[in-house]
């Protein structure tokens, strides 16, 4: 029976330390957009993975769609912070399809362009939808064989 209380309390202070880490990655992302939004207008693209390293890209944009600033967070622990994307600062954001990107993680990428896409959308008066989810994006490669019920 004291097995079973060590193995709790052990797990227990497992999901509280990544609970106190994750908070501080939170932070650090709020911390990194109040800090480009007071600058400029923020274009932010993120892709999300299930087992790799996800990314998340901010940029800095001035109304002509310049990029003054970026920043990508990129990583599969609670430690990945911001840091500076020095390559995108100079080039407009609506063209960042046009540009090679092959130098950077597919997570990289995707967030990249996302972030591209939005600003586009937001540009012309829509909202940005959200990205699909690996989970969602899984789904899709699975879809199901049964058919939907008529109504």
């Amino acid at each position: 029976m004291d097995h079973v209380w060590t193995v709790l309390v052990m797990l227990a202070l497992v999901v509280g330390i990544s609970m106190v880490l994750s908070f501080f990655q939170e932070k650090n992302l709020a911390v990194t957009y109040i800090e480009m939004r007071r600058k400029n207008r923020i274009a932010i693209g993120k892709h999300k993975r299930l087992l790799n390293s996800g990314a998340i890209v901010m940029c800095g944009v001035t109304e002509s769609g310049c990029i003054q600033d970026a920043r990508l967070l990129s990583g599969v622990t609670v430690f990945s912070r911001f840091r500076p994307l020095a390559e995108l600062v100079g080039m407009n954001v609506l063209h960042l399809h046009k540009m090679d990107l092959s130098r950077y993680p597919k997570s990289v990428r995707r967030a990249i362009v996302n972030a591209s896409d939005n600003y586009l959308v937001f540009v012309t008066g829509g909202v940005p939808k959200e990205p699909a989810g690996a989970w969602a994006r899984l789904g899709e490669k699975f879809p199901s064989r049964r058919t939907p019920k008529e109504v």
